[in-house]
């Protein structure tokens, strides 16, 4: 029966829930200094009374209640989770930032024939863009760096992300900016012949012109 092993699974997820995250919040658990005293009371109590469910009334209940049951568990976890992976993951997309903004920079000093066509008013321009991104980076890690691990992050990962997206859409463009096709001065000359030749021929009909009335 599906709704049987679907009950049992759930089960499973709840047990194993409850004891992993007793060991998270324990004072050298991975959670333990991204929260407060006063979490870590609420959210062990939460836990110690899933645990008396789990072995009591919950031994008989269907999937359903279950469900209901691990949902409310982790509504405690996931603010702890979400300061932990912010804590982990932020130095690597600062880092990214901070990496795009020094290539742009790079480039507009890039004297390679293939961007001689990038006017100096686009390279002032990606100059001050990557100025712009940085000052506010700096400011807002500045800040970041006042709080605790517990608090909640002021400068999110998804926050650099629209910050790395807005750098891109702006500096990109005129990076890529394509070259304009050299003038075809070979067509002028050309046509500068062209033009010699039909006066040299005029001259010559003249010419001959004269000389059958001198006749």
């Amino acid at each position: 029966d599906i709704s049987v092993a679907l009950t049992a699974e759930i089960k499973n997820e709840i047990e194993s829930f409850i004891f992993t995250w007793m060991d998270n919040l324990d004072e050298y658990g991975p959670h333990f200094k991204f929260t407060t005293e006063k979490e870590r009371e609420v959210f062990l109590d939460a836990l110690a009374k899933g645990e008396d469910w789990i072995y009591g009334e919950g031994e008989e209940s269907p999937y359903e209640p279950c469900k209901k049951k691990l949902d409310q568990l982790q509504v405690f976890s996931a603010p702890l989770n979400r300061r932990k992976r912010e804590h982990e993951e932020k130095p690597t997309k600062i880092a990214r930032l901070q990496s795009l903004a020094a290539d742009y920079n790079k480039f507009t000093e890039d004297k390679d024939k293939k961007y001689e066509h990038i006017t100096a008013e686009e390279r002032d321009s990606i100059r001050s863009k990557c100025g712009v991104i940085l000052s506010w980076l700096e400011g807002e890690v500045k800040e970041q760096n006042k709080l605790a691990l517990w608090d909640e992050p002021t400068l999110t990962c998804d926050i650099i992300e629209t910050k790395l997206k807005e750098l891109k859409e702006f500096c990109e463009p005129i990076k890529n900016k394509v070259k304009p096709e050299p003038k075809k001065e070979e067509k002028k000359d050309e046509k500068k012949d062209e033009k010699k030749d039909d006066k040299k021929d005029e001259l010559e009909i003249e010419s001959d012109e004269d000389e059958d009335e001198v006749k």
